[in-house]
């Protein structure tokens, strides 16, 4: 974790929606399995506030009791890697039981995705008639994150997958291409919820962008 104090956990674990990044400490090799959720998709299954979660990892255990143990048993019982996957999503199925995420939310997270340098929290907020402190309130409840923070991210995120597809690019232009002020508001923005520099970004792989080894 940023503060360096570290966080153990035996069993399960309910990452929250991370504002910034995070330090997963070196173990030795295990096998897992998970699930990612989409943004809004935390409630209906775990049946709590995403906005309870923020920034936190947690024991399945503490929200689910025992049955987080007996799905720990399950998974790890399972002969294939496509059978655990499957009775997660077995359990997940059970376990879904809260409201679903709102329209105006959930349309609210499609432009956030879509056009994440483009839009504005003020604007999206206003096409959806809600007044700003609503929907900061209602965007936070279903997904973990003030629409601000969120906007942030998606915009970084946009970024690094660009970084991801090609040589090193123009920084500058790629400021631009994504909504940012100039090169030194992408820098700031970089080291602020990513925890380096774009120039020291070196991911894990291809395939893991936001994983980077320090």
């Amino acid at each position: 974790v940023a503060d360096r104090t570290g966080q153990r956990i035996s069993g399960p674990v309910v990452c929250g929606a991370q504002p910034r990044f995070f330090v997963l400490g070196r173990s030795h090799r295990i096998a897992s399995v998970g699930v990612h959720f989409r943004p809004g998709g935390v409630g209906p299954v775990l049946g709590i506030p995403a906005s309870e979660l923020t920034g936190l990892h947690v024991a399945l255990e503490d929200l689910w009791g025992t049955e987080a143990g007996r799905l720990r048993e399950q998974l790890a019982a399972a002969a294939t890697p496509a059978d655990a996957l499957a009775e997660l999503e077995r359990m997940l199925i059970r376990r879904l039981s809260g409201p679903p995420v709102s329209p105006v939310i959930s349309r609210a997270i499609g432009r956030f995705g879509a056009e994440p340098g483009a839009v504005t929290v003020a604007a999206v907020a206003a096409e959806n008639g809600l007044s700003p402190k609503r929907f900061v309130r209602d965007f936070r409840h279903a997904v973990g994150l003030a629409p601000k923070r969120y906007l942030r991210i998606r915009r970084l995120q946009s970024v690094i997958d660009q970084l991801g597809q090609g040589p090193r690019p123009d920084w500058a232009r790629l400021a631009v291409d994504h909504g940012y002020y100039d090169q030194s508001h992408l820098i700031r923005d970089f080291s602020d919820i990513a925890g380096l520099t774009p120039a020291r970004y070196r991911p894990v792989d291809a395939e893991s962008p936001n994983h980077v080894a320090v």
